[in-house]
Formats: C-alpha cells, structure tokens, sequence
C-alpha cells in the first residue's frame, strides 16, 4: 500500500511523463504590431502541459472532411486539432496551435482544401473575448500543411473571433466567416467574411455584415457560388464572383428566425437552412432561395444536418427530449424542463415535398446519450458522427453505429477537482474529481 499525501493542484507538473508540451514559437509565429498590447494577446514561449490522450478529451466543436485523401479532421475545445484515418478508423496526428488563457488556441473553424494538403483553421488566436481590448480586431487563420502538421502561413488581420471556414469545391478560394462581441469599444461590432485566393492567400474580397454575434455559417456549391446565413436570419447568395444574387429575411410565425447552418446539396439545386429557434429544416432552391420544403420535428431539437451523396435525402442529428411542461404549438416557445438526459439519433428523410406529410422520414440509428455536435455523409452511405461528451462515431450503411473514438477515461477530470495526491515514492498520483477517482501509475504510464 502506498501512503499518500495531499499537495497543491500545481505540482500536476510532475506527471510529465504522460503529457504533450503545447509550445508556442516566436520565430515562426509572431504577434502582430498593433497600438494596444494586453496581457492576454501576448503568446510567451513558455511550455504549457497538456494531457495527451490519443483522443479529444472535451467537446468536438467542429468536422472537416476530404474524402479523396480519406481523412477527416475535428477541433476541440481541449485546443487540439486531430487528423483520423478513414479507412483504419484511427488517429494519423495531432495539431497543437499556439495556446494561452481562457479561450485562447480554440479553432472553432477548419476546413480541408480539396486537394488533401492543406489545412485551414482559425477562432480564438490572440485575445479572450471578454476582454475589453482592440487585438481581439486581428484574429488569425493557420495554413497548415497536412503532410508535417506544421504552419506554413498565418493570415492575419482577421477582424472578429473566428466561426467559420471553407475552401470552394475546387479550392481556388477559401472563406473566412468571423463574428464581433458586445464588449465595450468593440472596433465596428461587425461580423463578416473575408474571402482569399488560396494560391497566393491575398484577400479578395470583403463581406461586411452590420450584425454582432452573427455566427456566420457559410457553404459553397460546385459552380463556386457562396452562401452565408447566421444568428440575424438573413439568407445570402453570392455568384462565383461574390456578387449578391439574392438577401432574404427568414420569417417564423411572423419574426425573423436566426440560422443555425446552411448546407449546400451535392448537384448544387437546392440548400438546407437549420433553424436556431425552431426544430426544422428549410429546403430552398440552390439558384433563387425558393421554397421548397420544410422538415418539422416537434419534440427535439436539431443538433446537425448533412446531405446524402445523391442529394435526394438529408441526415438529420435529433434531441430526443423526455418533456415536462407545455409546449406552445403556435409559437414553438418551450417551457420543459429535462427528467432525463435527451436520446440523441440520426435521422434520413426524404426531401420531395409532399402536401400531406411535412416530413418524410426513412430511417433511424440511436446514438444513445452523447450530444450529436457535427455529422457528415460519406460517399459510401456511411454518415459521420462527433459529439460534445466527446466522441467520434459513424452510422454504418446498414445503420448501425460504430465509435472510431469512444469517450475516453480522461474526459471527467477538467474542473472541480477535489484533491490530488502523490505517493510518497513520487511513482503514483491519485486525483479525484466529480465523476470518480483515478489513480496513474508513472512507472507503467
């Protein structure tokens, strides 16, 4: 038996044996020059210790796919990027960006280009958004190539926390979508999106949007058009020269609905709007923004949505919610409160308007408890899956799901730690947390 004493949270330093060093370079990644410096944008070169799990060990915030190579990656708020095989089903490697307090080293947006080469990420480089300073008006987008896992570029300037990136199907282009904060002297309080050649990474345009939290999400087609929605519920559709075809205004029981996501179909005819306030799906043509069909689902919410390959049907992540209270029917206004964690599934309807059905549904796989945060379809019928708890996972052709990542043992462990304690050899460190404890061993790591 070992005799255990109780010490500082710090000395968690010791178990460097098991940890990845997060470093951040001066030399190939400088701070910009800029009038106001706050602690919070300076990025020291001091080590930082991390866990390394081979896996993401807090919430999967995003999912970029590139089918050709085979490959697909996930950013997580624990600041890692991770390339996965598709075929193994295993881990290929690790990104670490530079990393600091708070928020800071968190790519919310990334996107593989088409070639398989390259990858773009970007969120929250420099500042922390509630801090009240003008840095957090120059974000940056890391051009990292996939073959070392190094950056390469650094676009800078970017005016607003990163929330959106994506390559155009031929990957000449590549759209940066961003958002402002309602923090005090907030330069403009603009969102946007700023779109770059991607052989020279020169800016080619700018896409102003007068709107603060707008959370932009972004999608091209194959003919190289562009469409933006966000949290103000406008809809905009851009022709391959970024000129405006068409701004509409989304209406819900007579007010404006902001837009979660919008996602292009694979032929390019028509386009999915995901509701933000309401548990539906739009379909609207691809080339004018008309009507086509809605998918309601009453009881749930809708937590990701991805086109099937034929562009016939569209994959639906559900919140399956367990409810007490009222519903109000006429406005969709909730008053529930949850008994149980909700059931999450992945759901097929169909998208060919039917006058009698306001949905079409198909199929069904039960993901279980794990919160669906990003799904994407797979050109051989299986749907990918990554989740908040976090997870990754896909639904097979037969729709049966299979994790390619399980929840790992680690992820309980980040916050409220009630005590950590090192035996007296140095060999064994106990931590206990809310969800249990656990016990490492340095000499078997």
């Amino acid at each position: 038996m070992f005799e255990f004493k109780s010490i500082s949270i710090f000395v968690i330093i010791i178990l460097n044996s098991i940890f990845a060093i997060s470093c951040v370079q001066n030399e190939s990644v400088k701070t910009p020059a800029i009038e106001k410096i706050s602690e919070y944008s300076i990025l020291n070169n001091k080590p930082i210790l991390k866990i390394e799990s081979q896996g993401h060990i807090s919430s999967i915030l995003n999912l970029a796919l590139n089918e050709k190579k085979q490959i697909f990656a996930t950013s997580s708020s624990d600041k890692t990027i991770r390339i996965w095989d598709l075929n193994r089903e295993h881990l290929i490697q690790t990104i670490r960006l530079p990393i600091g307090k708070s928020n800071i080293g968190r790519m919310q947006g990334i996107a593989i280009s088409p070639d398989g080469n390259t990858l773009a990420a970007g969120g929250s480089s420099l500042v922390d958004e509630k801090v009240d300073t003008s840095t957090s008006l120059n974000q940056s987008v890391y051009i990292i190539k996939l073959s070392s896992g190094k950056v390469f570029r650094r676009l800078q300037g970017i005016p607003g926390l990163i929330y959106s990136i994506k390559y155009s199907d031929k990957g000449n282009y590549l759209a940066v979508g961003y958002y402002a904060t309602p923090i005090a002297n907030y330069g403009t309080g603009q969102s946007g999106v700023r779109i770059f050649k991607s052989d020279s990474y020169n800016v080619l345009k700018d896409i102003p949007i007068d709107y603060q939290r707008l959370y932009p999400s972004l999608d091209f087609n194959s003919n190289g058009n562009l469409i933006i929605a966000g949290r103000d519920g406008y809809l905009r559709l851009y022709d391959n020269q970024f000129q405006l075809i068409k701004k509409m205004k989304m209406i819900y029981y007579g007010k404006i609905n902001p837009i979660s996501s919008v996602e292009f179909s694979s032929d390019s005819s028509k386009i999915a709007i995901r509701s933000l306030n309401y548990s539906s799906v739009d379909i609207r043509s691809g080339t004018n923004l008309d009507f086509v069909s809605r998918i309601g689902y009453v009881w749930g919410g809708l937590n990701g949505i991805a086109w099937s390959k034929d562009s016939n049907f569209i994959n639906i992540g559900i919140a399956h919610i367990d409810r007490i209270g009222k519903l109000g029917m006429t406005t969709a206004n909730w008053n529930i409160t949850y008994s149980v964690k909700p059931k999450f599934t992945i759901d097929k309807y169909s998208t060919q308007y039917n006058k009698s059905e306001k949905k079409i549904f198909i199929k069904r796989s039960d993901v279980g408890n794990d919160t669906i945060t990003q799904i994407a379809s797979l050109e051989d019928g299986r749907i990918l899956f990554c989740t908040k708890e976090p997870s990754i996972g896909y639904v097979s052709k037969n729709w049966n799901n299979r994790l390619i990542m399980p929840r790992p043992f680690l992820t309980g462990l980040s916050g409220y730690h009630r005590s950590l304690r090192v035996s007296n050899d140095g060999m064994e460190i106990e931590l206990t947390s809310r969800t249990g404890t656990i016990r490492f061993s340095i000499k078997d790591q």
